[in-house]
């Protein structure tokens, strides 16, 4: 994960490490300045203990779901723009990426919601808020159109009527349950 920052108004861009991890996979940054400050934040399946360079988030070779554990939300801070702390894990529940909720439950979908702001206190303390697409909530279920359960599926309370022919039935079951999550840090 890298940011890029210029000194010349955007003649030269100096690339920024923000984190490093040997594992996983990191996308959807959002970032914020405040106070000769600058904070992260993003998705990241260095949790992922099945984790693979070569698969999806959150998936096994055999095309099954590797867990509900497969991907967090991660916060690093600068404090001078050329060097960033250590990454804080800011989710305290890690999530499935890869629930099948959309295109008639076949398709799964994290939205890139992910949005840090950092803001002065009274006291004149720094403090940052984030918030990220989060996927705890999911009731994972079954689909009956499928012969091989592969463990991406939620909550539809299916009806087959006529024979062969399947409908989701309940949009309210908690297959849908795709939220927003936030948290907030103090910056040092």
């Amino acid at each position: 994960m890298y940011v890029a920052r210029s000194l010349d108004n955007g003649k030269t861009w100096i690339p920024v490490l923000v984190a490093d991890s040997p594992v996983g996979h990191q996308y959807f940054p959002d970032g914020d300045a405040l106070a000769g400050k600058l904070a992260v934040v993003w998705q990241d399946s260095r949790v992922d203990g099945d984790y693979s360079v070569q698969l999806p988030v959150g998936n096994l070779a055999n095309g099954t779901s590797s867990g509900t554990d497969a991907l967090s939300t991660f916060v690093a801070v600068s404090t001078n723009g050329t060097s960033f702390g250590a990454p804080q894990e800011v989710a305290s529940v890690r999530q499935q990426p890869q629930y099948e909720m959309f295109a008639a439950a076949s398709v799964p979908f994290l939205g890139d919601y992910n949005w840090i702001q950092l803001v002065t206190t009274g006291g004149g303390s720094l403090f940052g808020y984030m918030t990220w697409t989060d996927n705890r909530d999911v009731v994972p279920g079954t689909d009956p159109r499928e012969s091989t359960q592969d463990g991406f599926d939620t909550e539809g309370c299916w009806v087959e009527d006529p024979p062969g022919t399947f409908t989701r039935t309940c949009l309210n079951g908690g297959g849908y349950d795709q939220n927003i999550y936030g948290n907030s840090i103090t910056i040092p």
